[in-house]
């Protein structure tokens, strides 16, 4: 799932969600401003997308400083794709990169920085991008959004190639779509014009929320005979994850809500 929110993150930050294909014989649907920028900006979860990609001298030099000591490739930034505040700052940048080898092949990668509250900064993670999914002209990266809506379950079951059980409405968002990320992972997403509650279903084990924030309240609670962790700030919960039968869950919500209220809508969800 770690190449899936790569190519997602920089689909959002380069291309910007404004829009989703859909498959030949479904009816398209269009996806709210307030979807698209959550897609953009939050879909890894506590990410945020900077107002401009461009590399600046800052960042130039924060690159520098954080390739100190670096051996085995060099790195070139591209665009600077968005940034998550910790304990200090991770920062994500598209870089070209250079292998330390007898007739290199440049290839692209993000590459995830560090800054620590000192100024001291390092390289945690470098996440290759396979050339087939990604391209160069004059600098700009062009990826296909990974992203398909559809208007009913049926349509995204048979791209995703299984099912999930929902709740028909959920309080306070009146509004729902359904969309599959590059035939692995379905969800549904509740909205209204403020808000929006994310349903992920995907084969496997791995965390699928794209939440990384730090919560205060780390809860798991049994839920139809499955072991469920709550994640939230005092008593309000935003994040549930969990596994069952082969699959992985998780849901998300920018509203909070509390334990037993979030249990019940794991309930709900198969």
């Amino acid at each position: 799932m770690k190449k899936l929110f790569v190519i997602t993150l920089i689909a959002a930050m380069l291309l910007g969600v404004t829009g989703c294909a859909v498959k030949k014989n479904t009816a398209k649907t269009e996806i709210p401003e307030s979807i698209a920028e959550k897609e953009a900006e939050e879909i890894t979860g506590g990410w945020t997308r900077p107002e401009s990609s461009e590399i600046t001298e800052e960042m130039k030099e924060r690159m520098e400083k954080a390739m100190e000591g670096w051996t085995g490739a060099s790195f070139t930034p591209i665009a600077y794709l968005g940034y998550q505040i910790v304990a200090g700052t991770n920062y994500a940048v598209l870089c070209r990169v250079t292998p330390v080898v007898l007739d290199p092949t440049d290839h692209f990668a993000v590459v995830y920085i560090y800054e620590d509250l000192e100024g001291n900064v390092t390289i945690t993670e470098v996440v290759d991008l396979p050339d087939e999914e990604v391209s160069e002209e004059e600098n700009n990266m062009q990826i296909a959004n990974p992203f398909i809506t559809y208007d009913s379950m049926d349509d995204a079951a048979a791209d995703a190639g299984f099912s999930m059980t929902a709740p028909e409405s959920i309080p306070s968002f009146n509004e729902k779509l359904y969309q599959v990320m590059s035939h692995e992972m379905l969800q549904v997403i509740y909205y209204n014009d403020e808000a929006s509650l994310f349903v992920r279903k995907a084969k496997g084990s791995d965390d699928i929320s794209g939440d990384y924030n730090i919560y205060s309240d780390v809860k798991t609670v049994t839920v139809n005979d499955h072991d469920t962790v709550i994640k939230g700030n005092d008593g309000d919960f935003y994040l549930a994850m969990w596994t069952a039968d082969g699959y992985t869950y998780a849901v998300t919500s920018d509203l909070p809500m509390s334990a037993e209220v979030f249990s019940q809508l794991v309930a709900e969800i198969n």
